[in-house]
């Protein structure tokens, strides 16, 4: 119908549209191509309401070809289409079925993650590989040292490290078991085999550490104390090579019976420790030893914003909230953040004991900021995902000015809407030091909104949304159930207060003046549970129900779904069939 226009009309038609729209009839036929091509006012037009220097367009050397092209460009990089273009790929392994739940993405990085598998006692390192496009490669399988003594299920994976005596840095991985043992089990002289026919019915909770090297022995650390309790989360501290602290976890326990009680441990260990007496027997059958650790419960008071208030104590408080849900070390493992069921963000961090001065405190993840001349909302706001950094050689007086970027969600106490925005945070420092720590971010509480991801909706289930930065800051991605939504942005023009123009006057919020980012809305056919960048910022990984998927953002895809299948897991089950 719109062919049977007049030119002129045509390209009236075109001017009204949206970037997005313009560039999807341009490439509809032959005719609007010529169209949406030749006319130089129409092209500039719509470069001049997308993201970009003005410098580029104002100075009159490109040619109409040249600017189409530099529209294209952007519209790339703004991820125009994206909905339509962009293409996902589902992994099959073999006829296993992936849990969700234990599975973790991001292990040492973002192109490293574990695999958990439903009735699999295996787990299994991997890394994604992008030659082209994106697959899953096999580090190494972790199997159980106890399996040949019962049953064993894997509950959580976490990734850490610790410092030996010597000197000696270990890195590996933490899975989090259950043992139900074998009833006709012959070797009950075991200590280990010993605790777990003592303790619940329902099995018995063990922590084994997997070394990278693998001519280490597998380290197991028991739980004796929390017999009635079930793990509902754990999180590993990846310390520093030259760091002399030893190996730490956390765990969050619930009671099996008894719902509203729940509480958080610290533990502490070395990997070189034994346990005294019987228990410090090593079977070198198996590879496996028991590990001692010390333990402490982080229930501390609760900092808020505005006091300290001393009146009650965390356990109040974590009852009030619910057990936590997951767990994050932070700050160089110095601090831990807590997540509740339902909520995007950490409610709340706890300074570990040992960490500055002072008794250890539970302080809330709430910041309240001016999101306009009448209005402040209280934000919850997540660990800076972009830094800038001018040293002091540079600027008057010699102090070294650091900016950071940080996602932050408020939620209206009376009206209940909810709003997402980039906050930006800053300090001037004498001491330039020149490393780029974004946890150093979050210890600050003035911070002030410099743009608003337009079309955030938090989720209405208790499986809560999801937010993840890509690793240069330039994308933003949320999971919602089935929906991911994803941001492109310019964090250096956003920490800088766009004076560079950047951003196009159309783009500020009416109600604060703020820049408004546009959505790219997703439907991801399968409900998410985790999602993270992989080092490509235009590759998202996300583990589902379905399966583990890998989303595309890149413009040459064709906005469909392929099945990968995955050869290294028909080996492992090949191999397995083999023995038998």
């Amino acid at each position: 119908m719109i062919l049977s226009l007049p030119t002129e009309l045509v390209e009236l038609v075109l001017r009204t549209c949206d970037t997005t729209s313009y560039l999807q009839l341009a490439f509809s036929c032959h005719t609007l191509l010529s169209i949406a091509t030749d006319g130089r006012e129409l092209i500039t037009h719509h470069l001049r309401n997308t993201p970009g220097l003005p410098g580029e367009i104002d100075n009159g050397s490109l040619s109409t070809k040249q600017l189409f092209r530099l529209l294209l460009q952007r519209s790339y990089r703004e991820l125009y289409g994206a909905e339509f273009y962009s293409h996902r790929k589902l992994f099959k392994f073999a006829t296993k079925v992936l849990d969700p739940r234990a599975s973790v993405l991001g292990f040492g990085g973002s192109d490293q993650l574990s695999l958990v598998f439903k009735d699999d006692e295996t787990a299994y390192d991997c890394r994604t590989t992008t030659e082209g496009c994106v697959h899953t490669r096999l580090i190494r399988p972790l199997k159980s040292p106890a399996s040949k003594f019962g049953r064993t299920e894997i509950l959580f994976t976490a990734d850490g490290g610790t410092n030996t005596a010597d000197g000696e840095h270990i890195r590996g991985t933490y899975v989090l078991h259950r043992l139900k043992p074998f009833i006709d089990q012959s070797d009950t002289d075991h200590p280990f085999i010993q605790q777990a026919m003592q303790s619940s019915p329902d099995g018995t909770i063990f922590l084994a550490l997997h070394a990278d090297d693998p001519a280490k022995d597998v380290c197991i650390y028991n739980f004796p104390d929390e017999r009635e309790y079930e793990p509902v989360a754990l999180a590993a501290a990846l310390l520093e090579p030259w760091s002399d602290e030893r190996f730490k976890f956390a765990i969050s326990w619930q009671h099996r019976h008894h719902h509203n009680d729940h509480h958080v441990m610290l533990y502490t260990a070395a990997v070189d420790d034994e346990e005294d007496g019987d228990d410090s027997e090593q079977d070198e059958t198996i590879q496996m030893k028991g590990s001692k650790y010390d333990s402490s419960v982080l229930t501390e008071t609760i900092e808020t914003e505005a006091e300290i208030t001393n009146q009650g104590s965390s356990h109040e408080e974590m009852e009030r909230r619910g057990p936590v849900m997951k767990l994050a070390f932070t700050d160089k493992s110095n601090q831990l953040l807590h997540y509740h069921r339902g909520q995007t963000l950490y409610s709340s961090f706890q300074r570990l004991p040992g960490y500055g001065t002072g008794e250890p405190r539970l302080i809330n993840n709430a910041c309240r900021v001016s999101f306009s001349d009448s209005l402040s909302l209280q934000f919850a706001i997540d660990l800076p995902f972009f830094g800038k950094h001018v040293p002091g050689s540079e600027l008057p007086g010699g102090r070294c000015h650091w900016q950071y970027l940080a996602v932050g969600i408020a939620t209206h106490r009376v009206e209940h809407w909810t709003v997402a925005c980039l906050l930006k945070s800053e300090t001037f420092s004498g001491r330039c030091d020149h490393q780029h720590d974004l946890a150093r971010g979050r210890r600050f509480d003035q911070w002030e909104i410099m743009a608003r991801l337009d079309g955030y909706h938090e989720s209405n289930t208790s499986h809560g949304s999801l937010i993840t930065a890509s690793p240069r800051g330039t994308r933003i991605a949320a999971a919602s159930w089935k929906t991911i939504t994803v941001w492109a942005l310019n964090p250096d023009a956003l920490v800088g207060g766009n004076e560079c123009g950047f951003y196009p006057q159309s783009w500020n919020s009416p109600t604060n003046g703020v820049t408004e980012l546009p959505p790219i809305v997703i439907d991801l056919g399968a409900v998410c549970s985790q999602i993270a960048f992989t080092p490509d910022e235009n590759e998202l990984l996300a583990v589902t129900d379905r399966g583990l998927m890998n989303l595309c953002l890149k413009p040459d895809g064709r906005g469909v779904e392929v099945i990968e299948k995955v050869t290294w897991m028909d080996r492992e089950v090949s191999d397995e069939e083999d023995s038998k």
